[in-house]
Protein backbone atom coordinates (compact mmCIF):
# COMPACT_ATOMS: atom_id res chain seq x y z
CA UNK A 1 0.00 0.00 0.00
CA UNK A 2 1.79 2.99 -1.22
CA UNK A 3 -0.89 5.55 -0.43
CA UNK A 4 0.51 8.37 1.64
CA UNK A 5 -2.63 9.67 2.90
CA UNK A 6 -3.79 9.34 6.45
CA UNK A 7 -6.25 6.32 5.88
CA UNK A 8 -6.22 3.19 3.84
CA UNK A 9 -8.25 0.01 3.98
CA UNK A 10 -7.65 -2.68 2.05
CA UNK A 11 -10.62 -5.52 1.79
CA UNK A 12 -13.07 -7.76 -0.06
CA UNK A 13 -12.05 -11.35 -0.90
CA UNK A 14 -10.68 -13.26 1.61
CA UNK A 15 -7.19 -14.36 0.47
CA UNK A 16 -6.31 -10.90 -1.12
CA UNK A 17 -3.22 -10.62 1.25
CA UNK A 18 -4.34 -8.19 3.16
CA UNK A 19 -2.31 -9.34 6.31
CA UNK A 20 0.59 -9.26 4.36
CA UNK A 21 0.24 -5.75 3.53
CA UNK A 22 -0.68 -4.62 7.13
CA UNK A 23 2.55 -6.35 8.13
CA UNK A 24 5.05 -4.36 5.94
CA UNK A 25 3.55 -1.40 5.76
CA UNK A 26 5.41 -0.10 8.48
CA UNK A 27 8.63 -0.65 7.23
CA UNK A 28 8.32 2.83 5.01
CA UNK A 29 8.81 4.38 8.22
CA UNK A 30 11.23 1.87 9.41
CA UNK A 31 13.52 2.45 6.00
CA UNK A 32 13.19 6.47 6.50
CA UNK A 33 14.29 6.58 10.11
CA UNK A 34 17.47 3.78 9.36
CA UNK A 35 18.57 6.62 6.74
CA UNK A 36 18.28 9.34 9.05
CA UNK A 37 20.18 7.77 12.06
CA UNK A 38 23.25 6.61 9.49
CA UNK A 39 23.14 10.06 8.05
CA UNK A 40 23.44 11.14 11.86
CA UNK A 41 20.53 13.20 11.72
CA UNK A 42 19.07 11.32 14.91
CA UNK A 43 20.61 9.09 17.40
CA UNK A 44 17.48 6.66 17.47
CA UNK A 45 14.12 6.52 15.89
CA UNK A 46 10.60 7.94 17.78
CA UNK A 47 8.64 5.61 15.66
CA UNK A 48 6.14 3.20 16.83
CA UNK A 49 3.49 0.94 15.27
CA UNK A 50 1.18 -1.42 16.50
CA UNK A 51 -0.85 -4.00 14.50
CA UNK A 52 -4.23 -4.58 16.37
CA UNK A 53 -6.24 -8.19 16.30
CA UNK A 54 -9.46 -8.76 18.30
CA UNK A 55 -8.31 -11.78 19.86
CA UNK A 56 -4.73 -13.29 21.41
CA UNK A 57 -5.44 -16.37 19.69
CA UNK A 58 -5.88 -14.54 16.02
CA UNK A 59 -3.05 -12.20 17.20
CA UNK A 60 -0.26 -14.78 17.87
CA UNK A 61 -0.93 -16.23 13.82
CA UNK A 62 0.39 -12.46 13.28
CA UNK A 63 2.91 -12.63 15.46
CA UNK A 64 4.38 -15.43 14.44
CA UNK A 65 4.38 -14.82 10.66
CA UNK A 66 6.63 -12.06 12.18
CA UNK A 67 8.99 -14.11 13.90
CA UNK A 68 9.15 -16.12 10.54
CA UNK A 69 10.38 -12.60 8.22
CA UNK A 70 11.68 -9.94 10.80
CA UNK A 71 15.09 -11.01 11.45
CA UNK A 72 15.22 -11.55 7.64
CA UNK A 73 14.57 -7.83 6.47
CA UNK A 74 16.30 -6.56 9.43
CA UNK A 75 19.07 -8.93 11.51
CA UNK A 76 19.88 -6.42 14.30
CA UNK A 77 15.74 -6.25 15.06
CA UNK A 78 14.95 -7.62 18.81
CA UNK A 79 11.77 -9.55 20.16
CA UNK A 80 9.96 -8.66 23.87
CA UNK A 81 8.04 -11.28 24.30
CA UNK A 82 6.41 -9.70 27.61
CA UNK A 83 5.28 -6.63 25.86
CA UNK A 84 5.00 -8.28 22.51
CA UNK A 85 7.41 -5.78 20.93
CA UNK A 86 9.88 -5.73 18.09
CA UNK A 87 12.76 -3.00 18.49
CA UNK A 88 14.31 -2.60 15.74
CA UNK A 89 18.26 -1.81 14.42
CA UNK A 90 17.77 2.21 14.21
CA UNK A 91 15.51 2.13 17.56
CA UNK A 92 11.72 2.13 16.03
CA UNK A 93 9.03 0.07 17.84
CA UNK A 94 6.85 -2.26 16.35
CA UNK A 95 3.75 -3.55 18.50
CA UNK A 96 1.25 -6.06 18.38
CA UNK A 97 -2.02 -5.48 20.46
CA UNK A 98 -4.88 -6.89 20.91
CA UNK A 99 -8.80 -5.23 22.39
CA UNK A 100 -10.90 -8.36 22.69
CA UNK A 101 -13.21 -6.38 25.02
CA UNK A 102 -14.74 -3.16 23.75
CA UNK A 103 -12.95 -0.93 26.38
CA UNK A 104 -9.45 -2.29 26.24
CA UNK A 105 -8.02 0.52 23.64
CA UNK A 106 -7.96 2.40 27.13
CA UNK A 107 -4.69 0.27 27.54
CA UNK A 108 -2.91 2.07 24.55
CA UNK A 109 -4.30 5.51 25.91
CA UNK A 110 -0.66 6.81 27.35
CA UNK A 111 1.15 5.85 23.76
CA UNK A 112 2.21 7.87 21.09
CA UNK A 113 2.09 5.61 17.63
CA UNK A 114 3.18 6.51 14.10
CA UNK A 115 1.75 4.01 12.48
CA UNK A 116 -1.80 1.95 13.69
CA UNK A 117 -2.88 -1.06 11.86
CA UNK A 118 -6.00 -3.01 12.35
CA UNK A 119 -6.13 -6.27 10.98
CA UNK A 120 -9.52 -7.76 10.13
CA UNK A 121 -11.47 -3.92 10.95
CA UNK A 122 -14.81 -5.31 10.73
CA UNK A 123 -14.38 -7.41 14.11
CA UNK A 124 -13.60 -4.10 16.17
CA UNK A 125 -16.00 -1.48 17.40
CA UNK A 126 -15.73 2.18 15.69
CA UNK A 127 -15.15 3.54 18.86
CA UNK A 128 -11.94 1.23 19.21
CA UNK A 129 -10.96 2.94 15.96
CA UNK A 130 -11.28 6.37 17.10
CA UNK A 131 -9.63 5.65 20.06
CA UNK A 132 -6.57 4.45 18.87
CA UNK A 133 -6.42 7.36 15.74
CA UNK A 134 -6.28 9.91 18.83
CA UNK A 135 -3.08 8.17 19.11
CA UNK A 136 -1.48 8.58 16.38
CA UNK A 137 0.59 11.70 16.46
CA UNK A 138 4.41 12.50 16.46
CA UNK A 139 6.56 15.83 17.44
CA UNK A 140 9.03 14.52 15.03
CA UNK A 141 9.26 16.57 12.16
CA UNK A 142 9.77 14.06 9.78
CA UNK A 143 7.30 11.29 11.14
CA UNK A 144 4.38 13.77 11.83
CA UNK A 145 4.52 14.25 8.02
CA UNK A 146 3.99 10.71 7.36
CA UNK A 147 1.45 9.44 10.00
CA UNK A 148 -0.52 5.91 9.03
CA UNK A 149 -3.69 4.52 10.02
CA UNK A 150 -3.81 1.45 7.48
CA UNK A 151 -6.52 -1.39 8.26
CA UNK A 152 -7.40 -4.96 6.43
CA UNK A 153 -10.87 -6.99 6.11
CA UNK A 154 -13.01 -8.92 4.87
CA UNK A 155 -17.20 -8.12 4.63
CA UNK A 156 -17.78 -10.14 7.33
CA UNK A 157 -18.30 -9.80 10.89
CA UNK A 158 -20.25 -7.11 13.84
CA UNK A 159 -18.54 -4.16 12.55
CA UNK A 160 -19.39 -4.87 8.84
CA UNK A 161 -22.06 -1.47 8.85
CA UNK A 162 -19.79 1.18 10.01
CA UNK A 163 -16.86 -0.27 8.03
CA UNK A 164 -18.52 -0.23 4.81
CA UNK A 165 -20.08 3.37 5.70
CA UNK A 166 -17.06 5.02 6.97
CA UNK A 167 -14.44 3.48 3.65
CA UNK A 168 -16.80 2.19 1.36
CA UNK A 169 -19.54 4.14 0.32
CA UNK A 170 -17.83 7.27 0.30
CA UNK A 171 -16.21 7.35 -2.91
CA UNK A 172 -15.44 4.37 -5.87
CA UNK A 173 -12.65 1.93 -4.78
CA UNK A 174 -9.18 3.33 -5.47
CA UNK A 175 -10.70 6.48 -5.38
CA UNK A 176 -8.90 9.01 -2.44
CA UNK A 177 -11.12 11.21 -0.57
CA UNK A 178 -9.88 14.11 1.35
CA UNK A 179 -11.82 15.06 4.69
CA UNK A 180 -11.57 18.58 5.07
CA UNK A 181 -11.87 19.21 8.87
CA UNK A 182 -11.60 23.27 10.70
CA UNK A 183 -9.79 22.72 14.11
CA UNK A 184 -8.81 25.53 16.40
CA UNK A 185 -5.56 27.05 16.56
CA UNK A 186 -5.06 29.77 19.75
CA UNK A 187 -2.27 32.24 19.28
CA UNK A 188 -1.77 35.41 21.27
CA UNK A 189 -4.68 34.46 23.29
CA UNK A 190 -6.66 34.68 19.95
CA UNK A 191 -8.54 31.57 18.95
CA UNK A 192 -9.07 30.97 14.91
CA UNK A 193 -9.64 28.00 12.56
CA UNK A 194 -7.50 26.03 10.17
CA UNK A 195 -8.16 23.43 7.90
CA UNK A 196 -6.71 20.13 8.41
CA UNK A 197 -7.13 17.66 5.43
CA UNK A 198 -7.44 14.13 6.02
CA UNK A 199 -7.16 11.58 3.05
CA UNK A 200 -8.47 8.23 2.66
CA UNK A 201 -9.00 5.33 0.60
CA UNK A 202 -10.50 1.84 -0.03
CA UNK A 203 -8.47 -0.46 -2.20
CA UNK A 204 -10.45 -3.76 -3.20
CA UNK A 205 -8.67 -6.70 -2.25
CA UNK A 206 -9.01 -10.14 -4.98
CA UNK A 207 -7.95 -13.57 -4.18
CA UNK A 208 -6.13 -13.41 -7.67
CA UNK A 209 -3.71 -10.38 -6.40
CA UNK A 210 -2.67 -12.69 -4.30
CA UNK A 211 0.14 -15.14 -6.00
CA UNK A 212 1.17 -16.36 -2.85
CA UNK A 213 -1.23 -18.98 -2.64
CA UNK A 214 -2.71 -21.82 -4.47
CA UNK A 215 -5.31 -19.56 -5.77
CA UNK A 216 -7.18 -22.32 -7.69
CA UNK A 217 -6.93 -24.40 -4.61
CA UNK A 218 -8.54 -21.82 -2.12
CA UNK A 219 -11.27 -20.36 -5.16
CA UNK A 220 -12.50 -23.89 -5.58
CA UNK A 221 -12.72 -24.22 -1.27
CA UNK A 222 -15.01 -20.51 -1.62
CA UNK A 223 -17.08 -21.76 -4.45
CA UNK A 224 -18.54 -24.84 -2.75
CA UNK A 225 -19.63 -22.60 0.10
CA UNK A 226 -23.07 -20.96 0.38
CA UNK A 227 -23.92 -17.99 -2.03
CA UNK A 228 -24.01 -15.20 0.56
CA UNK A 229 -20.28 -16.69 1.81
CA UNK A 230 -19.53 -17.14 -1.59
CA UNK A 231 -20.43 -13.47 -2.98
CA UNK A 232 -18.92 -12.13 0.12
CA UNK A 233 -15.62 -14.01 0.52
CA UNK A 234 -14.96 -15.37 -2.65
CA UNK A 235 -15.95 -11.68 -4.71
CA UNK A 236 -15.74 -9.38 -2.03
CA UNK A 237 -19.39 -8.50 -1.68
CA UNK A 238 -20.11 -5.59 0.72
CA UNK A 239 -23.89 -6.41 0.49
CA UNK A 240 -23.76 -9.43 0.51
CA UNK A 241 -26.26 -11.23 3.38
CA UNK A 242 -23.41 -13.01 5.14
CA UNK A 243 -23.61 -16.02 7.85
CA UNK A 244 -22.45 -13.81 10.22
CA UNK A 245 -25.55 -11.37 9.32
CA UNK A 246 -28.21 -12.52 12.19
CA UNK A 247 -31.29 -12.66 9.84
CA UNK A 248 -28.56 -14.62 7.07
CA UNK A 249 -30.52 -15.90 3.82
CA UNK A 250 -34.13 -14.97 5.57
CA UNK A 251 -33.93 -11.32 4.41
CA UNK A 252 -34.50 -10.57 0.40
CA UNK A 253 -34.40 -7.05 -0.05
CA UNK A 254 -36.50 -7.78 -3.10
CA UNK A 255 -39.22 -9.02 -1.24
CA UNK A 256 -38.74 -7.27 2.42
CA UNK A 257 -38.20 -3.89 1.31
CA UNK A 258 -40.39 -2.56 -1.28
CA UNK A 259 -41.47 0.74 -3.29
CA UNK A 260 -43.68 3.16 -0.90
CA UNK A 261 -48.01 2.50 -1.70
CA UNK A 262 -51.29 4.51 -0.43
CA UNK A 263 -51.85 2.36 2.96
CA UNK A 264 -55.54 1.01 2.15
CA UNK A 265 -57.43 2.86 4.98
CA UNK A 266 -58.97 -0.30 6.62
CA UNK A 267 -55.19 -1.10 7.34
CA UNK A 268 -55.08 -0.41 11.28
CA UNK A 269 -51.88 1.37 12.21
CA UNK A 270 -49.24 1.78 15.19
CA UNK A 271 -46.45 2.93 16.24
CA UNK A 272 -43.20 1.35 17.65
CA UNK A 273 -40.05 3.06 19.22
CA UNK A 274 -36.91 2.05 20.85
CA UNK A 275 -35.24 5.07 22.68
CA UNK A 276 -31.81 6.20 22.92
CA UNK A 277 -29.99 9.41 23.09
CA UNK A 278 -25.90 9.05 22.62
CA UNK A 279 -23.88 7.89 19.80
CA UNK A 280 -24.57 4.58 19.26
CA UNK A 281 -27.47 4.64 21.17
CA UNK A 282 -29.60 5.63 18.66
CA UNK A 283 -33.48 6.45 18.60
CA UNK A 284 -35.51 4.25 15.85
CA UNK A 285 -38.98 5.08 15.63
CA UNK A 286 -41.13 3.27 13.33
CA UNK A 287 -44.67 3.54 11.91
CA UNK A 288 -46.52 0.07 10.97
CA UNK A 289 -49.87 -1.03 9.58
CA UNK A 290 -51.21 -4.84 9.45
CA UNK A 291 -53.43 -5.94 6.47
CA UNK A 292 -55.97 -8.11 6.75
CA UNK A 293 -53.85 -11.45 6.30
CA UNK A 294 -51.68 -9.82 9.41
CA UNK A 295 -48.85 -8.65 7.87
CA UNK A 296 -46.86 -5.91 9.38
CA UNK A 297 -46.02 -3.20 6.30
CA UNK A 298 -43.60 -0.53 8.06
CA UNK A 299 -44.28 2.62 5.88
CA UNK A 300 -42.69 5.23 7.65
CA UNK A 301 -38.94 5.38 9.92
CA UNK A 302 -36.88 7.98 12.01
CA UNK A 303 -33.69 7.45 13.63
CA UNK A 304 -32.34 9.98 15.64
CA UNK A 305 -29.14 10.88 17.92
CA UNK A 306 -29.08 13.49 20.46
CA UNK A 307 -32.44 14.45 21.10
CA UNK A 308 -34.21 13.84 24.31
CA UNK A 309 -37.37 12.59 25.17
CA UNK A 310 -39.11 15.86 24.39
CA UNK A 311 -37.34 16.73 21.48
CA UNK A 312 -37.70 13.53 19.82
CA UNK A 313 -41.86 13.51 21.21
CA UNK A 314 -42.41 17.08 19.35
CA UNK A 315 -39.92 15.34 16.43
CA UNK A 316 -43.38 12.76 16.22
CA UNK A 317 -45.89 14.98 16.45
CA UNK A 318 -44.82 17.63 13.29
CA UNK A 319 -44.56 14.31 11.36
CA UNK A 320 -47.92 12.69 12.47
CA UNK A 321 -49.47 16.20 12.29
CA UNK A 322 -48.48 16.41 8.70
CA UNK A 323 -49.64 13.01 7.98
CA UNK A 324 -53.24 13.01 9.26
CA UNK A 325 -52.40 10.95 12.32
CA UNK A 326 -52.96 13.27 15.34
CA UNK A 327 -55.86 14.10 16.93
CA UNK A 328 -56.44 18.30 16.95
CA UNK A 329 -59.41 17.91 19.83
CA UNK A 330 -57.81 16.03 22.10
CA UNK A 331 -54.39 16.97 21.67
CA UNK A 332 -52.81 13.77 21.26
CA UNK A 333 -52.06 11.11 18.28
CA UNK A 334 -54.59 9.08 17.28
CA UNK A 335 -51.54 6.17 17.16
CA UNK A 336 -50.01 4.33 19.81
CA UNK A 337 -47.89 0.89 20.00
CA UNK A 338 -45.09 -0.25 21.97
CA UNK A 339 -42.19 1.52 23.73
CA UNK A 340 -38.41 -0.12 25.50
CA UNK A 341 -40.07 -0.73 28.61
CA UNK A 342 -36.95 0.35 30.23
CA UNK A 343 -38.32 3.87 29.51
CA UNK A 344 -40.68 4.09 32.38
CA UNK A 345 -38.19 4.00 34.56
CA UNK A 346 -36.99 6.85 37.14
CA UNK A 347 -34.01 8.10 35.79
CA UNK A 348 -33.22 10.61 38.03
CA UNK A 349 -34.10 12.12 41.14
CA UNK A 350 -36.40 14.59 39.94
CA UNK A 351 -38.54 15.11 36.53
CA UNK A 352 -40.77 12.88 34.12
CA UNK A 353 -39.47 9.36 32.81
CA UNK A 354 -38.26 9.13 29.32
CA UNK A 355 -42.49 7.99 28.61
CA UNK A 356 -43.89 10.66 30.63
CA UNK A 357 -41.64 13.03 28.42
CA UNK A 358 -43.96 11.72 24.86
CA UNK A 359 -47.02 11.53 27.39
CA UNK A 360 -46.78 15.35 27.84
CA UNK A 361 -46.48 16.37 24.56
CA UNK A 362 -49.33 13.66 23.36
CA UNK A 363 -47.52 10.89 22.19
CA UNK A 364 -49.41 7.82 23.71
CA UNK A 365 -47.13 4.52 24.30
CA UNK A 366 -47.83 0.77 25.64
CA UNK A 367 -44.68 -1.27 27.44
CA UNK A 368 -43.08 -3.32 25.19
CA UNK A 369 -43.00 -6.97 25.99
CA UNK A 370 -39.19 -7.11 26.14
CA UNK A 371 -38.69 -10.87 25.31
CA UNK A 372 -35.32 -10.97 23.04
CA UNK A 373 -35.59 -14.72 22.36
CA UNK A 374 -39.53 -14.63 21.91
CA UNK A 375 -38.83 -11.05 19.66
CA UNK A 376 -36.31 -13.07 17.29
CA UNK A 377 -39.21 -15.76 16.55
CA UNK A 378 -41.60 -13.23 16.09
CA UNK A 379 -39.28 -11.54 13.74
CA UNK A 380 -37.62 -14.39 11.79
CA UNK A 381 -41.43 -16.18 11.43
CA UNK A 382 -42.26 -12.78 9.69
CA UNK A 383 -39.54 -12.35 7.68
CA UNK A 384 -40.48 -16.21 5.97
CA UNK A 385 -43.90 -15.76 5.84
CA UNK A 386 -45.64 -15.60 2.75
CA UNK A 387 -49.22 -14.69 1.97
CA UNK A 388 -51.35 -14.22 -1.23
CA UNK A 389 -50.62 -10.59 -2.86
CA UNK A 390 -54.00 -8.63 -3.92
CA UNK A 391 -53.66 -8.61 -7.36
CA UNK A 392 -50.43 -10.73 -9.08
CA UNK A 393 -50.92 -13.97 -10.28
CA UNK A 394 -48.42 -16.69 -10.74
CA UNK A 395 -47.42 -18.91 -13.73
CA UNK A 396 -50.80 -20.89 -13.09
CA UNK A 397 -53.19 -17.64 -12.70
CA UNK A 398 -52.97 -18.57 -9.20
CA UNK A 399 -52.87 -15.34 -6.71
CA UNK A 400 -48.93 -15.12 -6.25
CA UNK A 401 -47.47 -15.81 -2.51
CA UNK A 402 -45.27 -13.18 -2.22
CA UNK A 403 -46.51 -10.78 0.55
CA UNK A 404 -43.94 -10.93 3.74
CA UNK A 405 -45.05 -11.24 7.12
CA UNK A 406 -43.15 -8.00 7.79
CA UNK A 407 -41.67 -5.38 5.26
CA UNK A 408 -40.84 -1.79 5.07
CA UNK A 409 -40.95 1.03 2.31
CA UNK A 410 -37.71 1.68 1.11
CA UNK A 411 -38.05 5.17 2.28
CA UNK A 412 -37.38 3.90 5.84
CA UNK A 413 -34.12 5.32 6.96
CA UNK A 414 -32.75 8.82 8.06
CA UNK A 415 -29.34 10.12 8.00
CA UNK A 416 -27.73 11.32 11.61
CA UNK A 417 -24.64 12.80 12.39
CA UNK A 418 -21.84 10.73 14.36
CA UNK A 419 -19.67 12.36 16.57
CA UNK A 420 -16.75 13.04 14.25
CA UNK A 421 -19.44 15.13 12.23
CA UNK A 422 -20.25 12.39 9.40
CA UNK A 423 -23.16 12.18 7.86
CA UNK A 424 -24.20 8.78 8.60
CA UNK A 425 -27.29 6.75 7.13
CA UNK A 426 -28.89 4.48 9.26
CA UNK A 427 -32.71 3.15 9.42
CA UNK A 428 -33.97 -0.19 9.33
CA UNK A 429 -33.89 -1.25 5.74
CA UNK A 430 -29.93 -0.50 6.69
CA UNK A 431 -28.93 -2.26 9.85
CA UNK A 432 -31.62 -4.69 9.94
CA UNK A 433 -30.00 -6.74 7.10
CA UNK A 434 -26.13 -6.60 8.52
CA UNK A 435 -27.12 -6.94 12.04
CA UNK A 436 -24.63 -9.50 13.10
CA UNK A 437 -26.11 -12.79 15.54
CA UNK A 438 -25.22 -13.14 19.05
CA UNK A 439 -21.49 -15.06 18.89
CA UNK A 440 -22.91 -17.14 22.06
CA UNK A 441 -26.16 -16.93 20.58
CA UNK A 442 -27.03 -17.49 17.50
CA UNK A 443 -30.85 -17.07 17.64
CA UNK A 444 -30.87 -13.70 18.47
CA UNK A 445 -29.05 -10.22 17.49
CA UNK A 446 -25.50 -9.05 18.86
CA UNK A 447 -26.67 -6.59 20.99
CA UNK A 448 -23.44 -4.86 20.23
CA UNK A 449 -24.10 -4.57 16.93
CA UNK A 450 -26.93 -1.36 15.74
CA UNK A 451 -30.07 -3.05 16.68
CA UNK A 452 -32.17 -0.41 17.79
CA UNK A 453 -33.81 -0.28 14.34
CA UNK A 454 -34.45 -4.19 14.76
CA UNK A 455 -35.14 -3.73 18.81
CA UNK A 456 -38.04 -0.95 16.98
CA UNK A 457 -39.66 -3.45 15.05
CA UNK A 458 -39.26 -6.37 16.75
CA UNK A 459 -41.52 -4.89 19.78
CA UNK A 460 -43.64 -4.32 17.33
CA UNK A 461 -43.89 -8.04 16.09
CA UNK A 462 -44.48 -8.42 19.96
CA UNK A 463 -47.17 -6.36 19.93
CA UNK A 464 -49.25 -8.35 17.43
CA UNK A 465 -47.67 -12.13 17.60
CA UNK A 466 -48.00 -14.73 14.93
CA UNK A 467 -48.24 -18.73 15.27
CA UNK A 468 -46.78 -21.64 13.86
CA UNK A 469 -49.28 -23.46 11.21
CA UNK A 470 -49.51 -26.34 13.86
CA UNK A 471 -50.30 -23.89 16.51
CA UNK A 472 -53.46 -21.85 14.77
CA UNK A 473 -56.60 -22.12 16.70
CA UNK A 474 -59.96 -23.37 15.94
CA UNK A 475 -61.69 -20.30 12.96
CA UNK A 476 -64.28 -19.59 15.64
CA UNK A 477 -62.00 -19.20 18.36
CA UNK A 478 -59.69 -17.01 15.70
CA UNK A 479 -63.06 -14.73 15.11
CA UNK A 480 -64.19 -14.20 18.44
CA UNK A 481 -60.16 -12.88 19.65
CA UNK A 482 -60.12 -10.71 16.65
CA UNK A 483 -63.50 -9.28 17.82
CA UNK A 484 -62.64 -8.82 20.94
CA UNK A 485 -59.68 -7.29 19.93
CA UNK A 486 -61.59 -4.75 17.34
CA UNK A 487 -63.73 -3.85 20.89
CA UNK A 488 -60.56 -3.23 22.65
CA UNK A 489 -59.07 -0.70 19.77
CA UNK A 490 -62.26 1.10 19.89
CA UNK A 491 -62.65 1.82 23.64
CA UNK A 492 -60.97 5.00 25.01
CA UNK A 493 -58.91 4.90 27.98
CA UNK A 494 -59.76 7.03 31.14
CA UNK A 495 -57.17 9.77 30.43
CA UNK A 496 -59.75 9.96 27.34
CA UNK A 497 -56.56 9.00 24.78
CA UNK A 498 -57.64 6.21 22.32
CA UNK A 499 -56.90 2.96 23.29
CA UNK A 500 -55.09 0.87 20.12
CA UNK A 501 -54.45 1.09 16.88
CA UNK A 502 -57.20 3.40 14.74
Amino acid sequence: MAFKGRYALIGGAAGGGKSDCLLYDPFRQVKVEQERVNRGEIVSSTGRAILFRRTMPELREVMDRARRTFELIDPGAKWHEQTKTWTLSCDYKFMFGQMEEDSDWIKYYSFEFTWAGFDELTTFTEDQFDQIDTRVRSSDPVLSKMLYVRAGTNPVGPGLEWVRRRFVEVAPPNTPVIRRIKTPVIQDGVTRYETVEREQIFIPARLFDNPSIDQKEYAATLTGKSAATRKALLEGDWYANTEGAWVGDDWDSSIHVCEPFKVPPGWPKFRMGDYGYSWPGLASIQWGATDPDGNITIYRSLTTVRQNAEMLAYRVKEIEMDAGEWDLDRHCSKLRGPLDSSCWNQTGAIGPTIAESFFNVGVIWDKCDKNRTAAAEQFRQRLVRRTAHATIKDENGKPAYIVPGIRWFNTCYSYVRSPRGAKVKVGPVVTIPVLPADENDPDVPDTHGNDHDWDAAAYGCMSRPIVAENDKVHPDELKERRKRQKDSERSVNKLGYPQGAW
